[in-house]
């Protein structure tokens, strides 16, 4: 389709759409204006890429930055600052947090305080939600409980194989 053509294509489609929806007033309705021909295109979805978790994003399989931060923090063995972010306002530092602290002491790499614990246990049933990212195009919202509690579900699985991947890395196994 030539620019031209897209133009006035573009442009009768929002005639259409101005005429149907009326002058405000009343409410919208959908007289004869039957755009079913048009292809369905999905909105991307809009993230703070600050607050996204993913440990293969994009076509290059790239880790999100919070993954990255988590990452250096645990082959550093930086866990107070890992242990520090289970009380975080940011739902993914949250979520990573208390995968890594819950994994790190069931392997007795760390020793966890009665109010880390407390809160350890309480994440595990927020409904916050997190934006997540894996592969190519899966970009989601899914909560913490959703995660954390379903062991089955994919990002606990690639979050497991992300966590394993780095203690094995670091040789923290014991």
């Amino acid at each position: 389709m030539s620019r031209p053509t897209f133009n006035i294509f573009v442009s009768l489609i929002a005639s259409l759409t101005v005429y149907s929806c009326g002058d405000g007033n009343e409410k919208a309705t959908n007289k004869s204006s039957d755009l079913s021909f048009l292809p369905v295109v999905r909105a991307p979805i809009i993230a703070d890429k600050d607050q996204m978790v993913g440990f293969a994003c994009g076509e290059a399989g790239e880790q999100t930055s919070l993954v990255s931060q988590f990452s250096e923090w645990v082959l550093k063995k930086e866990f107070k600052k890992i242990r520090e972010k289970l009380t975080s306002t940011n739902p993914g530092e949250v979520f990573l947090a208390t995968f890594t602290c819950d994994k790190l002491q069931k392997n007795g790499l760390i020793t966890l305080s009665d109010s880390n614990k407390d809160e350890l246990k309480s994440n595990f049933f927020r409904k916050d939600s997190i934006m997540v990212c894996s592969g190519c195009s899966e970009y989601k919202k899914l909560s913490l409980i959703e995660i954390l509690a379903d062991t089955g579900n994919y990002m606990n699985s690639e979050a497991e194989w992300w966590i394993n991947e780095l203690l094995d890395q670091n040789n923290l196994y014991q």
